[in-house]
């Protein structure tokens, strides 16, 4: 696995503003996303995976989220409970990557 590494999560913060209306929450969970680790090239996690339910750990999936016009483009926050940023999945480059 890879090392966590200081993390700025201002284009997401500002893609959250967007759907404010529907997450009022998210761009405060956003905020706090400042340590990540790569898994692979397609995902970023922001919290330790051990921690997830489905390995073990005590975080239930709550859900996920579309988030448009980032640096990394569109990317898919996955939340878990209560209200907290587990990870982004970078859909971008997991539509465009070649087989």
């Amino acid at each position: 696995m890879s090392q966590w590494f200081e993390y700025k999560p201002t284009s997401q913060v500002e893609a959250a503003k967007k759907r404010a209306t529907e997450y009022p929450w998210l761009e405060a969970a956003l905020k706090q996303c400042t340590s990540a680790m790569m898994k692979n090239e397609l995902y970023v996690y922001f919290i330790d995976p051990s921690e997830y339910r489905s390995r073990g750990g005590t975080r239930d999936h709550q859900q996920s989220i579309t988030l448009f016009g980032t640096n990394h483009g569109c990317v898919e926050v996955d939340i878990v409970k209560p209200n907290i940023v587990a990870g982004i999945e970078l859909l971008d480059k997991v539509l465009c990557r070649k087989s």
